[in-house]
């Protein structure tokens, strides 16, 4: 009895390693051209890991130092990108190929903006821009066209719908000296200009106008000497 005990003493003893485990989740499933996009790794065994991954089947790896919810920052290309989880391996060399998760982030271009002027009219142009858009000009402007009466930089912020948003400036130098212009742009066109009593005047400085177009439209202006 005494030797089958001490062999059984002699046993080793056997300790099973922790499988390596990640999953995989993401900040945002949409997002715009340029921008930083959060991708979360939840992992647990031994640290360090190595996570191996897809970005859209282009093999990918990243090293994380901890256990718990670990952050990559990534800048995915404008269209669909899917990350895909296929294996990590910890701090002890194990290996688990058996995980699964991935996230997929669709990312929009940015709309592409100009302005024009016209003489005393600033348009903004939208190129390749998902409609609906809004427009906020640095005059508080809400419109896609602005009637300007002094020379100086003026800057709109474009918005789309998608969320994505640029912004364009342009530099006046000069302003029409002609009140009586037609508005390309928005198909308006100055009937008459009339003073405060209503009556008609080509144009009086110092003192209050009124613009009268053809749509109905009334603007009230004053030319500075």
């Amino acid at each position: 009895m005494k030797k089958l005990l001490l062999l059984l003493l002699c046993v080793p003893m056997i300790t099973l390693a922790q499988l390596p485990s990640v999953t995989l989740s993401g900040g945002a499933t949409t997002t715009c051209d340029g921008e930083i996009t959060p991708l979360y790794f939840t992992l647990g065994g031994t640290p360090p890991f190595s996570v191996d991954y897809t970005v859209n089947g282009v093999p990918a790896s990243s090293l994380f130092t901890s256990t718990g919810v670990n952050t990559l920052n990534v800048i995915p290309p404008v269209g669909t990108n899917t990350y895909a989880l296929t294996s990590i391996t910890d701090g002890n060399g194990v290996v688990e190929n058996n995980v699964s998760g991935s996230v997929t982030i669709t990312v929009y271009q940015l709309p592409l903006v100009t302005i024009s002027q016209n003489g005393n009219v600033l348009s903004v142009d939208s190129i390749s821009a998902s409609m609906p858009i809004n427009y906020y000009w640095s005059t508080g402007s809400t419109s896609d066209t602005i009637h300007i009466n002094q020379i100086g930089t003026y800057s709109i912020s474009v918005t789309d719908a998608n969320g994505c948003t640029s912004s364009s400036n342009i530099t006046v130098t000069f302003l029409s000296t002609n009140i009586f212009y037609f508005f390309q742009n928005t198909n308006k066109i100055l009937l008459k200009v009339t003073d405060i009593l209503g009556r008609e005047t080509k144009g009086t400085k110092n003192k209050p106008l009124f613009y009268i177009y053809n749509d109905g439209t009334v603007e009230k202006k004053i030319i500075i000497e």
